[in-house]
Order: structure tokens, then sequence, then C-alpha cells
């Protein structure tokens, strides 16, 4: 008759329930005898370390743990005083390679009162690579320069962010779990349920979602994010919205301001093209009459015919004046504009520039018996640009004496305000109204009246005037009542 070991009379082996249980466990189950052989195994250990049962049974093998693991005789010691132990050892296959397993070891008392174990080892091998391999991507999300975060779909709390996310939103680490996502929105307008109901339904229709966002740091200050943000189910946290920030705020801030160039140089052009058609026909105007009046002179003379002639050669005369002034005003405003012209203060006597350039307009005023008078104070020395002033000056006493009437007076006043100078040109012409006053300035308005005498102006002049005293860091205003004059005032930085 066989003999019946204890653990077969213990737990009734010839029972099918207990014995398919011990079987079909995928767990690998030995029993030992007190001596430590072992007298019963499942088919997972023999699959497991690679010895048959034969083998396990009657060969007494029981090496199957890595003696030259430190922990297997704490677990030893562990058991002797306990009963039992559980924890993780070294398993040695019949090959001799190690792999880990995960043991649960019990000591029970046989019916013939001595002490049986019960082992049961389970190859942790897959899970030690997986959490190896949680470990080393945890190091990657740890030190990779995106912002990543982990957020609960339940109620939007923050579970999850690394110091990359921290620093880019300006927190301290830990600050943000337990927040709401909703803290790191800009607007700052919708509630914590409204943006975490918002995030769900974009993520509920797509999967997954990427974008430009604006968020806000903890100081305040808005920045751009590009996000990427995905649902995922997490083992500690549960379903969770995992998004990716990379911070884009100087590459969207070059967008803006790149759009805002293009923008701005697109109307800079059309202003540009209607300036130069303007230009066009202010030139193209001058030259008809010099033609024309030229060819009618040319004619008369081979007849003989000199009436007229005067009054043509000094039509003539004004017109190539005008278009002389409106070339050298664009050739000087080119200059300006392509950066051609060179800025060199110098220190000069205002008052020596003022009378400068009254001496070369005094017959013209004189021609129409206009007065002019000039209020400056003497060794009054400003560091200044002397064409660019004089180009200033030349122009706004040139208008003044086109739009003053026969008889009339101009007024040239200087005077010192702290750290500046002001320059004032005064006349009691014709005055300009203030929706016209507008225009002055504008390229791609033409304001160029006829004088009391019928002369011509550029349509330029100020505007070039506007430029050369801005380049000073000065600035430029405008008073004027129609019929009453009006009054050019800038300054200059002294």
């Amino acid at each position: 008759m066989t003999e019946v070991s204890p653990f077969r009379s213990e737990f009734k082996w010839d029972e099918p329930h207990y014995k398919a249980l011990f079987d079909q466990c995928i767990d690998a189950v030995f029993l030992a005898s007190p001596d430590g052989k072992i007298v019963q195994v499942n088919a997972a250990a023999c699959a497991m370390f690679g010895w048959s049962m034969e083998e396990f049974c009657h060969g007494g093998r029981s090496l199957i743990l890595d003696s030259q693991d430190p922990r297997l005789q704490v677990a030893i010691q562990h058991r002797k005083e306990t009963g039992n132990f559980f924890g993780e050892l070294t398993g040695l296959k019949r090959d001799g390679s190690k792999f880990p397993i995960e043991i649960s070891s019990s000591i029970y008392a046989g019916r013939d009162g001595s002490n049986y174990t019960c082992t049961i080892m389970r190859d942790i091998s897959r899970q030690k690579q997986v959490e190896a391999s949680l470990l080393f991507q945890s190091q990657i999300v740890d030190h990779i320069a995106e912002g990543v975060s982990l957020v609960r779909v339940s109620d939007g709390t923050i579970v999850y962010a690394n110091p990359s996310f921290y620093q880019m939103f300006g927190y301290q680490p830990g600050e943000l779990i337990g927040e709401n996502v909703s803290i790191l929105n800009a607007s700052g307008e919708k509630s914590p349920g409204e943006v975490a109901k918002e995030i769900q339904s974009i993520l509920a229709e797509k999967g997954s979602w990427s974008g430009e966002v604006r968020n806000i740091t903890k100081c305040g200050v808005m920045f751009w994010c590009n996000a990427s943000i995905s649902m995922i189910d997490h083992s500690q946290y549960g379903k969770v919205w995992i998004s990716l920030h990379l911070d884009i705020t100087k590459s969207k801030e070059a967008e803006i301001t790149l759009k805002e160039n293009e923008t701005m140089l697109r109307e800079l052009n059309t202003t540009k093209d209607k300036f130069f058609s303007i230009i066009a026909h202010d030139l193209k105007s001058p030259f008809n009459a010099i033609i024309g009046f030229s060819d009618l002179l040319k004619e008369q003379v081979k007849q003989n015919d000199y009436e007229g002639i005067e009054e043509f050669a000094g039509i003539i005369q004004n017109s190539a004046t005008r278009a002389m002034e409106l070339l050298e005003n664009l050739l000087e405003w080119s200059r300006l504009q392509t950066g051609r012209m060179r800025f060199n203060p110098e220190y000069i006597d205002l008052v020596a520039q003022v009378q400068e350039t009254a001496n070369l307009l005094r017959d013209a005023a004189q021609q129409k018996g206009i007065g002019i008078t000039m209020d400056v104070p003497e060794h009054l020395y400003l560091m200044v640009d002397a064409p660019m002033l004089s180009s200033i000056l030349r122009n706004l006493l040139t208008n003044a004496i086109k739009f003053t009437k026969v008889c009339g007076r101009i007024v040239i006043e200087a005077r010192q305000l702290h750290s500046e100078v002001l320059v004032v040109v005064k006349d009691n012409g014709v005055g300009i109204s203030k929706e016209m006053i507008q225009k002055l300035f504008r390229l791609d308005e033409t304001f160029s009246t006829v004088g009391t005498n019928k002369e011509k102006g550029t349509g330029l002049g100020l505007k070039l005037v506007k430029e050369f005293i801005e380049k000073h860091g000065g600035h430029l205003k405008v008073e004027s009542t129609p019929d009453q004059g009006s009054t050019f005032s800038f300054t200059l930085p002294n």
C-alpha cells in the first residue's frame, strides 16, 4: 500500500476539487517535508524552474533559490521565528539562470506533529521589467523640458506635474497638487466645472486635443503654450487627462509682431503708392505749364509777335520754381526714408540760422509787402543738424509767405523752455480749417492750396518738416483759424 504523505492526508488530495485547484494554479506550489525534501509540486512549478515532478520529489531538488541572495537567510530566519514569510527573492532555474520571484511560505503542522512547509512562488520578471520601464519613463518625464501634468477627469484636480511644469507656471514643487486646473486658465472667466466640462467634451468627441492656449503663471504673467491633451486610465489615479505643455511665448510674440509688421508694411506700401501718385500729378502740372507756354513763346517769336511774352515767361519761371521746390523736398524726403541722409548734430546759433533763412526769402516777402519780424534771444545755441533745421525754417517761412495776404505780417519767435527750445512761425494769412489740418502730414492725402497771389505749394514740405523735427526728438504743433492766420510751433531738445 502506497504511503500517504502528511499533506495528502491533511488536505485530502484524493478529493477532486482540491487536486484541481493545486494542479491548475498558475503560480508554482511546493509542499516540503520537515527535512526540506520536496514531496509535492504542481505543473506550474515544473514549467517555471525546468525540473520534472519526479526530479523534484524523488531527486529531492531543493536548490530552487539562489543561495547568493542575501535576502534568503533573512527570509529563512523570519519563517522560523514567525512561521511564515512573504517577500521577494531570486529563483534559480535548472539551466542556472536567475530570475526574480515573489514568494509566500508558511509552516503547517502535519498529522505526525512535524512541521511541513507550503510555498507559493510567482515569476515577477515581467513585473520588474514594467517597473523598471516605468521608473525609466518617470525619470525621462522628470527631466524633459516640456511641462507634463495629470488631471483627474472627475473633478479637474491636478494630481501630478513634472519639474518643468512647475517652473513654467512659476509654482514650487507640490503646490499644484490638489488644485483645480482652472487656476492655470489665463482668462479667469470660466469656473473649474466649466473648464473640466469643456475639456471632457472635446476629448469625448476627438479622443485627444492639441493647439495653442494662453496660460497664466502664479505671479499673474500671461504666456502662450502649445498643449497636447489625451485621456488615459492610470493605475493610481483612474481616468486622467495627460497634458504636454511647451512654452511658445517668444515664437508667438514673434509671430504676432511679424503679422503686425506685415500689416503695417502693406499699409505703408499702399500709402506710399498713393503718395507717389500724388507727387507725379503735382510734378506733371508745372511741367505741362512749362512745355505749353514755352511752345507758345516759340511760335510767337517766329511770328515776331511779342505781346504777352513777359507774362508767359513769368508763368514758366514760377512753374519751374515750383517743380524745383518739389524735387528738392522729394529728394530730401527720399534720402531720409532710405537712411542716406546722415544726421550730424552740431552747435549752431539759432539767431544766425533764422536770419539766414529770412534773408533768403526776403525778396519773395517784399514782392507782397509782407513784413518779417524776429523775436529771438541772442546767443541761443542748439545741438542740431544744420541742413535739417535750415529746411524746417525754409519750408515754414515759405508757406507763411505764400498764404499771407499782401501787406501782411510774419513773426518768428524763439524762447528757452527748461530742457528744450520753442520756435514759432506765425502769420496773419488765410488760415487752415480743423478738417484740413488733419491732412497736412498724411502721405496718402494731399493738401496744396493756392496762395494769396495764386502761388502753389508742393504738398510735401510740411511732411518733411515734421519728420526732420521728430528726427531731433522734437514735436510740431499747428494752430490755425480760417481768415485769421496760422501758427506753426516746434520744440527742439537743448
